[in-house]
């Protein structure tokens, strides 16, 4: 049996921290709104077209989300391919989740009647989350410079086809320069992937300090129920976030212009040629499941085989790396559970 643990009745850091979080989900829902792209044939707050959706459409993966269970691979690369509903499901939910954490853990360190367990701790995770929701934030302009939408990337064109025709083939580098021309992310996508594996950090160091799983409930379940699904799965997001975005990095210095879609095979060893699946979701399924054992953290491995089974194609790779995945979050719950009878 294991002592009780100390509590708090009240803790400013917690409260201060608590609104941090709040405020965090804030400045990252109106940079989300500001971001949009374009609309009604005008650029959006921060005087951009092309939307991060459009952008990710260009270097989608084979574990890449879709549609829900409709994903077949020779369909699912290529701008044309549908666009997932995942996004908006898991940033609307987090975003929420998030928000009402923020909001419930300034309550609870307020007033006195809300006991607090490992309330340090908690203190300083809440504000490692916010500073990882800033830090998504800062991503969203970031990953989007130098791009453009096809219709901006035609203009273009158009512009040098009229230079040349204006200067009859012979133009000056002075010249040249008077047409703009679309910028190239070869220093922006790879900052913004450390941004955001920095954001992710940040949110593991969150549920390493507070292990949410672990806390007592018995007489105070308010700060179980806000604090271990919110933080965990706002981590495990992060993951696939991070997963995603560095597959976007490596397509766009092998194809710049975007991943082509493929075509249709006629024979299933033609199949396996044209769309060899990647190993990156085994790898990130290794690792979520081997530090939600470890923290434990059941909610963890969650948003990656959640993704993987419900909006990627099915294919061996991708349900390999969602079956590792379970069997982290396994191992965590069976971890969770000893740790909760020895009390």
């Amino acid at each position: 049996m294991r002592p009780p643990e100390p509590f708090a009745e009240t803790h400013a850091r917690l409260g201060i921290a608590g609104v941090g979080l709040a405020i965090a989900v804030w400045v990252l829902a109106g940079t989300i709104g500001a971001t949009r792209g374009e609309k009604d044939g005008k650029a959006d707050s921060c005087g951009k077209r092309i939307s991060v959706r459009e952008l990710a459409q260009r270097y989608r993966h084979s574990y890449s989300p879709g549609r829900p269970f409709r994903n077949p691979l020779n369909t699912h690369i290529g701008e044309q391919a549908p666009h997932s509903p995942v996004y908006r499901i898991v940033w609307t939910f987090l975003t929420v989740w998030l928000a009402m954490t923020g909001f419930y853990l300034f309550w609870a360190a307020v007033f006195p009647q809300i006991e607090l367990f490992r309330a340090d701790e908690l203190s300083l995770a809440t504000l490692l989350n916010a500073i990882a929701l800033l830090l998504c934030a800062a991503w969203i302009p970031l990953v989007r410079l130098g791009s453009y939408t096809r219709a901006e990337e035609e203009a273009y064109r158009q512009r040098i086809v009229e230079k040349r025709e204006r200067y009859d083939g012979e133009c000056t580098t002075s010249s040249w320069d008077l047409v703009p021309r679309p910028g190239n992310k070869n220093c922006s996508l790879p900052l913004a992937l450390l941004v955001l594996v920095l954001a992710w950090g940040l949110s593991l160091n969150a549920c390493v300090r507070t292990q949410a799983w672990t806390l007592p409930f018995e007489d105070q379940i308010g700060t179980f129920l806000f604090v271990a699904p919110g933080f965990s799965l706002f981590a495990g997001w992060l993951a696939v976030a991070v997963m995603l975005c560095l597959g976007l990095v490596i397509s766009y210095y092998s194809s710049p212009d975007g991943n082509q879609a493929w075509p249709i095979p006629k024979t299933k060893d033609e199949l396996k040629n044209l769309y060899p699946p990647s190993l990156l979701p085994i790898f990130f399924a290794i690792v979520l499941a081997i530090i939600a054992s470890l923290i434990p953290d059941p909610a963890l491995p969650v948003p990656l085989w959640a993704t993987l089974l419900v909006f990627a194609p099915y294919v061996t790779e991708n349900l390999s790396a969602a079956g590792i995945a379970l069997i982290g979050t396994a191992i965590a719950v069976m971890r969770v559970l000893s740790l909760r009878e020895s009390e």
